[in-house]
């Protein structure tokens, strides 16, 4: 047989696989693609990203809040129409412990202390956490609902009708999306617009003013840690480790 670029005679041997061990061979592929990019996420993102993750993902926090209204009560208890309060509630508490230990500790807020005094402390930190997860189910079941209802999408357009359940949508895909019924018993797909709802945070009196200076004053050092250069030191972390990564990902193939 001649080889295709210099057209001399060449010996070529073929082994011919079972279907069996090419499904394996691809399992054994997938698996190291997972392994090397989670990886990279791991060695890539900064510790602090990572922390802040667990407080202010917005898409888990609404994973979190899962469940259904009455459609013939007006004033069915919030909380109560999720699927599993307790695991809801105890998402991310530890967390904003340890991030809310690190505001207090920043010389800037120190010199607020006189300020905000009564919920500069950790031991406040609980408190600050679980209004603000009564605040995200407010905004979503309770009293609140319009600002809820104004943060999802679906098609690219935003919602103006209210919604009876929310629940996971495990189809495969970039972004979470979520399945709603709506009032009239139709299910569509949504997704959360998470830079709309934290706009709501700050610019809906009521929501503002239920979270309260101290809380705020955490988010807004969370927004600042996750701006641009984050972003970018976390891309060129990932850079510098791109090429062992790589290597060591082929000699896992071998």
């Amino acid at each position: 047989m001649l080889h295709p670029d210099y057209g001399e005679e060449a010996m070529y041997t073929w082994i011919e696989r079972s279907l069996d061990q090419s499904m394996k061979e691809l399992k054994k592929f997938a698996m190291n693609l997972k392994a090397s990019s989670q990886n990279r996420l791991d060695n890539g993102t900064a510790e602090v990203s990572r922390l802040l993750a667990k407080c202010f993902d917005f898409e888990k926090l609404l994973l979190g809040l899962e469940g259904m209204r009455r459609p013939d009560s007006e004033n069915q208890n919030a909380i109560s129409c999720i699927k599993d309060k307790s695991s809801y509630l105890a998402m991310g508490r530890k967390d904003f412990e340890v991030w809310f230990r690190y505001i207090i500790s920043l010389p800037h807020v120190q010199k607020k202390k006189d300020e905000l005094h009564h919920y500069l402390d950790v031991s406040c930190s609980d408190a600050l956490y679980h209004c603000f997860k009564e605040c995200l189910c407010e905004m979503f079941w309770g009293n609140l609902n319009e600002y809820g209802v104004a943060c999802m999408q679906s098609s690219g357009k935003y919602l103006s009708e209210y919604f009876v359940s929310l629940e996971r949508d495990k189809s495969p895909g970039i972004r979470q999306t979520f399945v709603l019924t709506l009032l009239n018993g139709k299910k569509i797909k949504a997704v959360l617009d998470e830079s709309k709802l934290i706009e709501m945070l700050y610019t809906v009196e009521s929501i503002y003013t239920k979270l309260g200076p101290e809380f705020m004053l955490s988010l807004d050092i969370a927004m600042a840690s996750g701006g641009s250069e984050a972003i970018a030191e976390s891309f060129m972390l990932l850079w510098i480790r791109s090429d062992s990564d790589a290597i060591s990902l082929i000699r896992s193939w071998s």
